[in-house]
């Protein structure tokens, strides 16, 4: 049991890794973004949100892992509740995570969201055309086109950069599975002033039949490039 209360210690502890990989992202895109144009050191930079992804990827493999292992224990015990079979949790847990890991490489690693928008935004501002594969865009082989409709800006596209909740431009802004955006803090304001409801929680935006939840949304850095860029001029 010793190894299972380290387990539930070490996802905690991962949970809050989250929170400083998301920041890192965030972070590393605003200094590459502030460097002057065409300085090389928007491509260590680069390097460091792959480093991130990377990471990511490896806490999401550990949490996977340790979940299914304690489902597998509590399996176990519920069939032998008085204990007479030993089960080796740490076999257990090493076992499920050599199953769920998978080893990816630079490329699918520029796949990452946050990677993708930090070369769609600040790698085409610094370097043009160029990217790290030689093609036009985004590294991630030009796969982006679920995002175009969220990054074509035009004159006459500022109302996408308002949150329907606070009615003001967004600050930091996430996007919910529906394409809808919203400012970081009035969506989960919103989301736990209604986490009552039995029916769930939908899409503040009027005619979205979408639900929305803290697991829906993800950072739109491209969105927030944008904002950022607009205010610049």
């Amino acid at each position: 049991m010793a190894f299972f209360r380290y387990l539930d210690d070490s996802t905690e502890k991962f949970t809050k890794l989250d929170r400083v990989i998301k920041s890192g992202f965030k972070l590393t895109t605003e200094a590459a973004d502030d460097l002057e144009k065409g300085d090389e050191n928007v491509r260590e930079l680069r390097d460091l949100m792959i480093q991130y992804a990377s990471m990511e990827h490896d806490m999401k493999n550990y949490l996977k892992a340790a979940a299914e292992a304690k489902l597998v224990f509590e399996d176990s015990m519920n069939g032998d509740p008085d204990g007479e079979n030993e089960v080796d949790f740490e076999a257990i847990f090493a076992d499920k995570l050599q199953t769920v890991s998978t080893k990816n490489s630079k490329d699918d690693f520029s796949k990452h969201n946050s990677v993708k928008a930090f070369d769609e935004t600040v790698m085409e501002h610094h370097f043009g055309h160029e990217s790290e594969s030689g093609e036009h865009g985004s590294v991630a082989n030009g796969d982006n086109d679920d995002d175009d409709d969220e990054i074509e800006m035009t004159q006459d596209d500022s109302q996408r950069f308002i949150c329907p909740l606070t009615k003001i431009e967004m600050v930091d802004p996430v996007k919910n599975i529906c394409g809808h955006n919203y400012s970081r803090v009035a969506i989960e304001t919103h989301i736990k002033n209604n986490k009552n409801r039995v029916q769930g929680i939908r899409c503040p935006v009027a005619g979205c039949a979408h639900m929305v939840s803290r697991d829906t949304l993800e950072d739109n850095a491209v969105l927030a490039y944008k904002i950022k860029q607009k205010n610049r001029n």
